[in-house]
């Protein structure tokens, strides 16, 4: 990876950061990843790759609701960014 491109990232990086600091609560429904990623990924999607088993490690269920902790789905973001 070219230093420009590792500049890029790490900046993505700590916008993503910056905005996780910013969410209300330890978890995030899968109902609200829309919200929490600024619309960049669907609910559907989320569904999808929890179902094929490639989606963040470490959700958990409260009611019928999936849910993801904020760390893990940080995780599962930063490991799919490319710049």
């Amino acid at each position: 990876m070219k230093k420009s491109d590792n500049d890029a990232k790490e900046a993505a990086i700590a916008t993503i950061m910056k905005a996780a600091d910013k969410w209300p609560t330890s978890f995030v429904p899968r109902s609200r990843v829309p919200e929490f990623t600024g619309g960049l990924i669907a609910v559907g999607t989320m569904a999808n790759r929890d179902s094929a088993g490639t989606g963040p490690e470490g959700a958990f269920k409260i009611g019928r609701q999936q849910c993801y902790s904020v760390e893990g789905l940080l995780r599962w973001l930063i490991e799919r960014m490319e710049a």
